[in-house]
């Protein structure tokens, strides 16, 4: 049984967050990929839905460390020394469920666009009112701000 006056809280509280914190934000999705191999040139389209008060939740960066066998073998004095990593960039954007529009469904395959910096989005989590949404910094794919 669900609990009208929960469902009402969490969305009076998306709504007041992204009303006080928020910012606007472009939402990509590809429609079609296209590449003209005699030429090179790469084509895409997208379909873009603008959100004005996405809360911006403050960046993480993480650092990812891989070593094969192989990788060892060839770079161990600079393995030793602490190593090489991929560091990702991530930010979770909070969105009220009513600044969403109605034909917009957000998917893993989406592109976000913020702050001149476009991400790829990596998870959702739909709560009562809104969603969670969990994106890393897209580096060489996607739109270009």
């Amino acid at each position: 049984m669900e609990n009208r006056n929960t469902r009402r809280s969490l969305n009076r509280t998306f709504y007041s967050i992204s009303r006080r914190y928020g910012e606007p934000i472009d939402i990509y999705k590809v429609l079609d990929r296209s590449v003209d191999y005699t030429t090179g040139n790469k084509t895409e389209q997208y379909e873009t839905a603008n959100i004005r008060n996405a809360v911006p939740v403050p960046t993480q960066i993480g650092r990812d460390v891989t070593y094969t066998p192989a990788m060892m073998q060839s770079v161990r004095k600079f393995a030793w020394q602490g190593g090489a990593g991929l560091e990702k960039e991530a930010t979770t954007f909070l969105i009220a469920e009513r600044d969403i529009p109605t034909w917009l469904r957000i998917e893993p395959t989406q592109f976000v666009i913020w702050r001149e910096t476009t991400y790829q989005v990596v998870s959702i989590i739909d709560f009562d009112g809104g969603y969670i949404v969990n994106c890393e910094v897209a580096k060489g794919s996607g739109p270009t701000p």
